[in-house]
């Protein structure tokens, strides 16, 4: 019988020493095919992988028994397929802490979802999971680790600490968290002779979606780098971090932990009140090219824009920063790369889902999406110009009365991905319209001025009243486009207009003047020769909760 076998050979990229030349290819095979057991890892780096959590898969079975949205999360499997498993559990041995609280699942239709892809929801109030200290992560002296974390700030974020991850305690440890409306992490080794720490942390917002990386070498290179979406915090020298063995946990503090806003150590608890959705631990430094590797992969799945280049697997450059200058805010992307676990067939832009694009429909969850691609290497990116989601009457193109100012660009890095849905999400832009004929996908080649030349889509559809889509959209490369309103210059007016103009800048200050001697509009009662007579049946309807 004929049993055919793949061989992935460059996942190991040598690190290895062979003891003679001889056997390094029988050697090299096998090192090879004990690192790629199990699913594909994230931008396809899999050399010495301790742990993975992903909230898709949360059995380790694929994601065929995740729980349902708003059940319990006791267990976390770790689905890397490393010899020692380091499931995440709700264990009860957490000291002064008392009983941990499991945390939820928030499946990918869920509205704690993180790009439409599952998440596990941490709830600020006991909820946590811990795995056992392990020579792996934080028994005996360390060397050499690399981790990336995608996470969802609390929506209430800016009072206290919130700890994502943390290993190790006040003394030695790592950790992720958020601090009084900061974003950080760090790493530290305070009872080495030396003594080192690095810190570092940047303002943040709430309700926002963040990838987190650390690269420590205290064995070659003797520094540790932290990343905040891609980009570089902090660097600094480092040595060999001790063993730190406070526990290992997701979501709250087991002990205590440290960083620059809190040099004193920070107590148990510092609960997280956000959401989790995919966390890989690896024992070696990852070079820059594996970091962007991982990096890419994630940003893509989870909708995060990095300041800096995408590539796929192999490291071939998917999208650019240099070559999409003035283009560079909101970066999301649908693709495939199978050598690093992408099949992302539909992604938002934007921290609140403003413009959201999928291949031939967009699904309630991506895990629904019933549409793959054709072939591995299909990519579609598209990206911004930073300008405010606001209407403007300049550069309006005949037919149409406003344009938004803010204008996105798209780039097909291997060619042609086929049709696209894009869905706005109206409430974002404050364009008037109330039908689907008051909308217009303007998209042209190469170039920002619409008022010409430029190719018009129709809208085709509403979505829970405030989203409005266009449907089978061909968009090539070097193609920009925006959305315009044909309904004229009218929009809201009184309250739910100053609302709208408040909501958008805080450079503005509205001001409501009343135009008759009464107040209420329709909804108002005028009196007549001692009648009284409700001229709107005391109606009030508006779409803006605040207002209502």
């Amino acid at each position: 019988m004929n049993i055919p076998y793949s061989f992935r050979f460059t996942a190991c990229q040598g690190r290895h020493t062979s003891p003679s030349k001889s056997t390094w290819t029988l050697v090299l095979a096998l090192l090879c095919l004990s690192s790629t057991a199990g699913a594909q890892t994230p931008g396809g780096v899999v050399d010495s992988m301790a742990f993975w959590l992903h909230a898709a898969d949360i059995n380790d079975d694929g994601g065929a028994t995740n729980p349902a949205s708003g059940d319990s999360v006791s267990i976390w499997s770790d689905i890397s397929a490393t010899a020692t498993t380091h499931d995440f559990d709700d264990a009860t041995d957490v000291g002064s802490l008392g009983d941990l609280v499991p945390p939820l699942f928030a499946g990918g239709e869920d509205s704690r979802a993180i790009n439409y892809r599952p998440a596990v929801t941490f709830h600020a109030n006991d909820a946590g999971l811990q795995t056992p200290n392990d020579n792996s992560i934080n028994v005996g002296n360390q060397t050499l680790k690399s981790l990336a974390v995608v996470f969802r700030s609390s929506s209430t974020a800016g009072a206290g600490t919130e700890v994502v991850y943390e290993e190790g305690g006040g003394t030695n440890g790592i950790n992720v968290f958020t601090h009084d409306g900061s974003v950080g992490m760090g790493v530290w080794a305070r009872s080495s002779s030396t003594g080192w720490e690095t810190y570092a942390s940047v303002p943040g917002s709430n309700n926002t979606v963040y990838l987190a990386s650390i690269v420590y070498d205290g064995e070659r290179d003797s520094t540790v780098s932290l990343y905040l979406n891609g980009v570089l915090l902090a660097s600094d020298t480092a040595e060999i971090l001790p063993g730190h063995t406070g526990q290992v946990a997701v979501g709250q503090v087991r002990g205590s932990s440290r960083s620059a806003d809190w040099s004193d150590g920070s107590s148990n608890g510092s609960f997280f009140n956000g959401q989790l959705a995919e966390m890989v631990y690896f024992n070696q430094a990852w070079n820059s090219a594996e970091r962007l590797r991982t990096e890419s992969a994630l940003a893509i799945r989870y909708g995060v824009s990095l300041g800096s280049d995408y590539v796929d697997a192999s490291g071939g450059t998917l999208w650019s920063l240099a070559a999409n200058a003035g283009f560079t805010s909101g970066v999301a992307a649908i693709g495939r790369d199978d050598a690093g676990n992408t099949d992302q067939r539909q992604s938002r832009s934007g921290a609140g889902g403003i413009l959201s694009i999928g291949l031939d429909s967009i699904a309630d969850a991506h895990g629904d999406h019933p549409t793959a691609f054709s072939s591995d290497g299909d990519f579609l990116f598209w990206s911004h110009n930073g300008a405010d989601a606001l209407p403007s009457t300049s550069g309006v193109p005949a037919g149409s009365s406003l344009i938004l100012e803010r204008v996105w660009q798209a780039r097909e890095p291997s060619g042609e991905v086929g049709n696209v849905d894009l869905k706005f999400h109206l409430s974002d832009f404050g364009l008037p319209g109330s039908s689907l004929s008051d909308f217009t996908l303007l998209v042209k080649n190469a170039s920002s001025d619409f008022t010409v030349g430029a190719t018009a889509y129709a809208a085709d559809g509403f979505v829970d009243g405030d989203y409005v889509i266009f449907r089978d959209i061909d968009l090539d490369d070097g193609d920009r486009f925006t959305l315009a309103s044909n309904s004229g210059l009218s929009g809201p007016a009184g309250l739910t207009a100053a609302y709208q103009i408040q909501r958008l800048s805080d450079d503005h200050v509205p001001v409501v003047f009343e135009g008759s001697d009464l107040v209420g509009g329709i909804a108002r009662t005028e009196s007549h020769n001692g009648y009284r007579f409700d001229i709107g049946g005391h109606r009030f309807f508006t779409k803006v909760t605040e207002v209502e």
